[in-house]
C-alpha cells in the first residue's frame, strides 16, 4: 500500500506541474486516503486555490497546521489563510449584489407623462437616470397633442440605456399646389366657344351655311369666348395655386 501511495503521489505532482489541477487534486485525495499525511492536506489546498476555490483552499490549509503541528511555515501558511478567506468573502458579496442597470428616459416636453411597465414615474425621478432589473421594460409616454409613444426599451447589467421619445403633433397642416380647377375650367370654355365661333365663321365665308345663321352662331360663340376669357382671367387671379391640407401625426410620422 505504501509502494502504491508513493507511486499515486509521484503521479499526482506530476499532473499539478503540467497544470492539471483537477487530475492533482483527485491523485492526492486518493494518496490521502491510503497514507494519511499533513503535508497532503497543504498539496490539496493548493490544487484548490489554483482551481479558483479559495474557501477550500483555506480550510485545507487550517488542516494542514491542525496536523503539522511543528509546521516551519506557519506564520505564513496562517496569512495565507487570511488572504483566501477574504477572497471568498468579496466573491460571495458579488454574487449577491444585484445586478441592475439604468434607464434615461429623454421626452419631448415636461409635460409628458412617462410610465414603465404601466408604473407611472414622477418628473423627478425622470431627472436623472431609473435603475431597473436587465431585460425589455415597456415605456409609455403621452402628451396632450402629441401623439402617444410605446416602445420596447431593454436594459442591460452595469450600463445606461437612454430612450428619445419623440412624438409627433397629432394633426399637421401642409401647403399644396391646388392646380387652379376653376381657371383651366372657364379657360376650356373659352377655348371651345372661340373654336366654334371661328369654324363657323370659317363655314359662313366658305358658304357651307346659310350665311344669316352662320353669322350669328359665330357672333354668339365669339362673343362667349371673350366673356369667359375674361372670366378666366379673373379666376386666375381670385383662385390660389395653394391649398392647406390637414395631416395626422400618425401618417407624417409613416411617411418619413
Amino acid at each position: 500500500m505504501r509502494d502504491e501511495a508513493r507511486a499515486g503521489f509521484r503521479e499526482a505532482l506530476e499532473h499539478f506541474t503540467h497544470r492539471r489541477y483537477r487530475e492533482a487534486l483527485r491523485g492526492f485525495e486518493r494518496v490521502h486516503r491510503l497514507a494519511p499525511s499533513a503535508d497532503l492536506w497543504f498539496n490539496i489546498a493548493r490544487c484548490h486555490e489554483e482551481l479558483g476555490n479559495p474557501e477550500l483552499a483555506a480550510e485545507h490549509l487550517r488542516r494542514y497546521l491542525r496536523d503539522r503541528v511543528d509546521a516551519p511555515d506557519r506564520s505564513e501558511v496562517e496569512r495565507r489563510i487570511e488572504g483566501l478567506v477574504a477572497e471568498a468573502r468579496g466573491r460571495a458579496a458579488i454574487a449577491g449584489r444585484p445586478q441592475t442597470g439604468s434607464l434615461r428616459i429623454l421626452t419631448a416636453g415636461d409635460a409628458s407623462r412617462v410610465s414603465v411597465d404601466g408604473r407611472h414615474l414622477s418628473r423627478t425621478v425622470l431627472s436623472d437616470a431609473v435603475v431597473m432589473p436587465p431585460g425589455d421594460h415597456r415605456v409609455d409616454v403621452t402628451l396632450e397633442g402629441r401623439v402617444p409613444f410605446r416602445a420596447r426599451v431593454s436594459v442591460y447589467p452595469r450600463a445606461l440605456t437612454r430612450a428619445h421619445v419623440e412624438q409627433p403633433p397629432l394633426t399637421t397642416y401642409e401647403t399644396v399646389d391646388s392646380g387652379r380647377p376653376w381657371t383651366w375650367a372657364i379657360a376650356s370654355i373659352a377655348a371651345a366657344a372661340a373654336a366654334v365661333g371661328g369654324t363657323t365663321a370659317v363655314a359662313a365665308v366658305a358658304g357651307g351655311c346659310d350665311g344669316a345663321g352662320c353669322d350669328r352662331i359665330a357672333e354668339y360663340s365669339l362673343a362667349g369666348a371673350v366673356v369667359t376669357s375674361v372670366a378666366a382671367v379673373a379666376a386666375a387671379f381670385l383662385e390660389s395655386g395653394h391649398e392647406t391640407r390637414s395631416r395626422s401625426g400618425v401618417d407624417l410620422a409613416a411617411s418619413k
